[in-house]
């Protein structure tokens, strides 16, 4: 069910013949270069940002390009190639139109640059990496480092989501072939609050055993159990099929829209669905939802938002069971 690296989406590099579609040296020194003139190159974008240095000497994030023929990469603003939308972990193939600006505005740039097409893009971001359910740093108890502890894998327990239609031939599977069932959410008396709308019709469950659990009948997601080697707060980690990514970025707007961009693209290639967005004053955060369709399980998407991606704020969204009003008296 689950790969056992990230699914790259790989679009093949055409050789794209530029001589006809640029000037030549030769028929660049023929340009009236007395009044603004244009040519049309192809250059590469990185998917690795860089920073970007402002007049004053003050740093931006930037991406990095490389025009065809040269040697060398170059820093440039995010918006400074007219149409193009850049997402990082992506790099690009562009044929551009570059503008030479004789007059150009004062402390602006005596060139511009507009889009004409995207030649090509692929997927690096994480490049190399293995996704795995073998190993987690910490469970994401808090945001604060001083609450954060090691977890390790429990041998033969897992956690399954299995679509109620098929609830009869899962249990008798789970029985001939074994698995003691350990957990049944509709068992609890009380709401089980977890799935977003597309996965509502479906139970939760968790048993031990040993064998191939994927081959569960109906199942539409299932994950190894850990326990915390500390015994703090998570008593049992996996139980969950979501997860949440956040980024500090409240007071710029323009900084938190991008990485929106960004990680909403990342859940596209790792084959997760948005379940709900939070933006406030106090942070941000994109909770997804992992199925056995997905690159990986919960704890291999985790995994990779925290390594390969980087971003610092990740979590593993628990279950939680609403008690009923009897339950409450």
């Amino acid at each position: 069910m689950y790969h056992n690296q990230v699914i790259y989406t790989v679009v093949a590099i055409a050789v794209i013949a530029t001589s006809c579609e640029r000037l030549s040296s030769s028929d660049s020194d023929k340009v009236d270069k007395t009044k603004d003139w244009t040519e049309v190159v192809t250059m590469v974008v990185s998917h690795e940002i860089s920073a970007v240095y402002d007049m004053e000497g003050i740093p931006s994030e930037g991406m990095m390009v490389k025009e065809d023929g040269k040697k060398n990469w170059n820093p440039m603003y995010f918006w400074e190639i007219e149409g193009f939308e850049y997402i990082r972990g992506f790099e690009y193939l562009l044929k551009v139109e570059k503008t030479h600006l004789v007059d150009p505005p004062q402390d602006a740039s005596s060139v511009k640059y507009k889009l004409i097409e995207i030649l090509s893009e692929e997927f690096k971001l994480g490049e190399g990496y293995v996704m795995s359910d073998e190993y987690i740093h910490y469970a994401p108890t808090s945001y604060r480092e001083e609450f954060r502890t090691s977890i390790t894998k429990k041998q033969n327990e897992y956690y399954l989501i299995i679509k109620k239609s098929e609830k009869t031939n899962a249990l008798a599977f789970l029985a001939d072939n074994g698995y003691t069932i350990m957990e049944n959410s509709e068992d609890k008396t009380g709401t089980f609050l977890i799935l977003p709308g597309k996965l509502q019709d479906t139970f939760q469950i968790t048993v031990k055993g040993s064998g191939d659990i994927n081959q569960t009948p109906g199942v539409i997601y299932a994950a190894p159990l850990y326990h915390d080697d500390q015994n703090f707060k998570v008593q049992s980690f996996g139980r969950g099929n979501m997860v949440s990514v956040g980024f500090p970025y409240q007071w710029d707007q323009d900084k938190q829209m991008r990485h929106i961009t960004y990680i909403e693209r990342y859940a596209e290639q790792l084959n997760i669905y948005l379940v709900d967005k939070i933006l406030s004053e106090y942070g941000n955060a994109l909770i997804f939802g992992v199925t056995n369709e997905s690159a990986g399980n919960a704890i291999e998407v985790y995994n990779w938002f925290s390594e390969a991606a980087g971003y610092s704020i990740v979590n593993i969204e628990y279950p939680e069971w609403m008690p009923t009003p009897d339950e409450d008296q």
